[in-house]
């Protein structure tokens, strides 16, 4: 009973505090979400950029031969040739994914977390694959992605109103 109280008590005071959207919004974000966007605050639609969310294929004979930037392109753009080890991200929207690993040629799951242009992957006991973490370039096109391995700047820590004042 104190559990369906507290429970009640929250609901209400979210409600009354703003936080808890109105059945119109929800279904506004919905219809936007199908939509191919995500509804912002004000009700303007901004375009999710889904073509992170694909199966990627190392090009190398793109990178002229540089290291640091690794060039991607869709695994069905084009016939890529059989000569080594290529290495393969698959990006799923819930937060999955895939990679291929260099030692036995397997794809295997994994989850990842994405940061504005840093992306950390994890196998599935939660550890970081410290290896696979990466900074895109830029963002993803449709037939293209280009990263560079490693993180290339620190997440800043945003400083507290204690050390600002």
């Amino acid at each position: 009973m104190k559990a369906i109280i507290s429970i009640t008590g929250l609901t209400i005071l979210m409600m009354l505090s703003g936080c808890m959207a109105s059945q119109r919004q929800v279904e506004k974000n919905a219809q936007a979400v199908k939509g191919g966007g995500i509804a912002k605050v004000d009700g303007v639609v901004k375009p999710l950029n889904t073509a992170f969310h694909q199966h990627w294929i190392n090009a190398y004979e793109e990178q002229g031969g540089n290291t640091t930037l690794n060039i991607f392109r869709p695994v069905d753009s084009k016939d890529f040739s059989q000569g080594g080890f290529r290495m393969e991200f698959d990006f799923k929207p819930d937060g999955s994914c895939s990679y291929k690993d260099a030692n036995s040629g397997n794809m295997w799951r994994c989850v990842y977390t994405k940061i504005g242009k840093k992306v950390y992957l994890y196998n599935n006991q939660g550890a970081i694959l410290s290896d696979l973490i990466f900074t895109l370039v830029e963002e993803p096109r449709q037939d293209m992605m280009r990263l560079s391995y490693g993180i290339l700047s620190p997440i800043k820590k945003e400083k507290s109103a204690a050390k600002t004042k």
